[in-house]
């Protein structure tokens, strides 16, 4: 019987369907000890972030021939590894569509100052006229990254009334995927100085890590928005920090932070920024789409 080893929370449903292929080891959050041990004899690893995988890893698996993680992203799988090794590997891009509302969300609450609003009046305020918000139509949305989840962003901007400028550093998108969408793509200089909104979609490595530090927040649009749900790595947040406290940018949306769980207590004292805590694909529906995906993908590979 083949071994499932899975290192951080999922749904019931998905637990039990993967017990009816295999025997399940479930151990949330293991320790690198436990870690080199359960993966010693398993035939199928299945994971989320917080999950790093890479050679020294998967030096000490026999047996691996299948990994799965259940996000977007895979900053934190080694996939050249992966590949030299012959050993299968998917993601689950199954919430795009849970992510690309709340990004979204995120713009509209940051822009109306909903979050603000709300304060204002839990504090026994009524500061109707008091809080003026701004519109999204007509704005520029400078979108960087077009994954599954950037193009998305793009295609629902547009039919906002947004003006949409893109520019794609990781090279996600087909250039018959452009020229269907209507984009034209720019560089990320040129995305980052004519955006009036600043949406992040890129992949964390080695060449984006803190490809949004002081120079380029410094040649935005003075009052302009960041907001960003990709990984925390890609934003200097210190250089976010100082622009915000000057009034270079006006506010900032952010689900992904550096440090995670670690907040800069500064950006907590802010008046003119949203934090939420990597809730971003955080939905039923996704969460039921991504279950269904790790156990169609087990069924076929493993």
């Amino acid at each position: 019987m083949k071994k499932i080893l899975i290192t951080e929370p999922y749904p019931d449903f998905v637990i039990s369907g993967l017990r009816k292929t295999g025997k399940v080891i479930h151990v949330l959050n293991p320790s690198a000890k436990a870690m080199e041990r359960e993966i010693k004899d398993a035939d199928i690893l299945v994971v989320r972030s917080k999950t790093k995988i890479d050679k020294r890893l998967l030096d000490k698996a026999g047996k691996l021939r299948l990994v799965i993680t259940a996000t977007h992203g895979f900053e934190h799988v080694d996939v050249e590894e992966l590949k030299r090794r012959k050993i299968r590997f998917f993601t689950t891009p199954a919430a795009t569509i849970g992510m690309t509302e709340f990004v979204f969300g995120m713009i509209i609450s940051l822009l109306r100052r909903i979050p603000e609003a709300d304060r204002s009046i839990r504090k026994g305020k009524w500061e109707r006229h008091g809080i003026e918000g701004k519109e999204l139509f007509g704005k520029t949305l400078g979108v960087v990254g077009l994954g599954p989840i950037g193009k998305d962003v793009a295609r629902i901007g547009r039919m906002l009334g947004m003006k949409i400028i893109a520019c794609d550093p990781n090279n996600m998108i087909t250039e018959s995927e452009l020229a269907r969408m209507g984009i034209r793509l720019r560089t990320l200089s040129y995305v980052i100085k004519n955006a009036d909104i600043l949406t992040i979609h890129a992949h964390l490595n080695e060449k984006t890590y803190h490809m949004i530090g002081s120079r380029q927040i410094s040649s935005m649009k003075r009052g302009s928005y960041i907001i960003h749900t990709a990984r925390g790595g890609l934003v200097d947040e210190n250089a976010l920090l100082k622009a915000m406290k000057s009034g270079q940018i006006a506010g900032a949306a952010l689900d992904v932070f550096e440090k995670e769980p670690l907040v800069n207590d500064s950006l907590k004292g802010l008046r003119n920024v949203v934090l939420t805590p990597h809730m971003g694909i955080n939905t039923k529906e996704s969460g039921e789409r991504i279950g269904k995906m790790i156990l169609d993908t087990v069924k076929k590979y493993g």
